[in-house]
């Protein structure tokens, strides 16, 4: 029998469509001739759909780092946690790479690239596996540390900023001025929901970013005024 699919709708898939179509049918094809077990063939298909989840919720760049939308996820997990339980409560740093379009439009945007997974590795090293990276867009990214008073998160963000400076002399030594990272605090407060925390930490950083290369905490929580 003629297959009744027309022509045009198989060229119009993309790459990475034909290529799960070709793992399931040869994955269903050794099932079926009895060289792998269900058990094989059920952990192969959960360890793709991870993959595939993963890809979801994070960043095509800064591998490591989740999306937008993937970010406030699991900061709306981690807050709704520390409000049951709260020694996990956190605080969320907002930070911004100073001079980014400057970068961009003197060496282009392939190195632009570079210099964001430069930033994306500092920020990695300084923080731990338990923390929540987030590439929010552009040149904006958030890190939510888990369990971490304003104290310990300002410690941190000492040293993303120390070490930023450090590392991106030593990888753009010809750079001719110095790449900074601007950074506003945020610690959760008992009354916070996702939204009021990342709106805290953004007004801290743009406050930082009027000066660039400094840290600006957030006060505390200021409820809306009344209509």
């Amino acid at each position: 029998m003629a297959d009744s699919t027309p022509e045009s709708e198989h060229s119009e898939q993309d790459p990475h469509t034909e290529y799960l179509l070709r793992y399931y049918s040869e994955l269903a094809e050794k099932l079926a001739r009895g060289e792998i077990s269900k058990a094989d063939f059920a952990n192969q298909l959960t360890t793709e759909r991870k993959a595939l989840e993963k890809r979801a919720d994070h960043d095509g760049l800064l591998t490591e780092f989740y999306n937008s939308s993937g970010f406030l996820k699991e900061l709306d997990r981690a807050i709704d946690l520390a409000k049951r339980r709260p020694e996990l409560a956190g605080s969320l740093l907002a930070l911004d790479v100073d001079q980014f379009k400057r970068f961009n439009d003197t060496f282009g945007h392939p190195k632009g690239d570079e210099l964001l997974k430069t930033y994306a590795d500092v920020i990695q090293k300084q923080t731990r596996g338990t923390d929540i990276l987030g590439r929010l867009g552009g040149d904006e990214l958030a890190v939510y540390l888990v369990a971490c008073d304003q104290a310990d998160a300002e410690d941190v963000a000492k040293r993303i900023r120390a070490t930023t400076l450090k590392t991106i002399k030593d990888v753009f030594p010809d750079l001719g001025w110095e790449q900074t990272i601007s950074i506003g605090i945020a610690p959760l407060e008992e009354i916070d929901s996702p939204k009021s925390l990342r709106s805290r930490a953004d007004e801290a950083l743009y406050e930082a970013k009027q000066s660039k290369n400094i840290i600006i905490r957030h006060s505390s929580f200021r409820p809306p005024s009344p209509s």
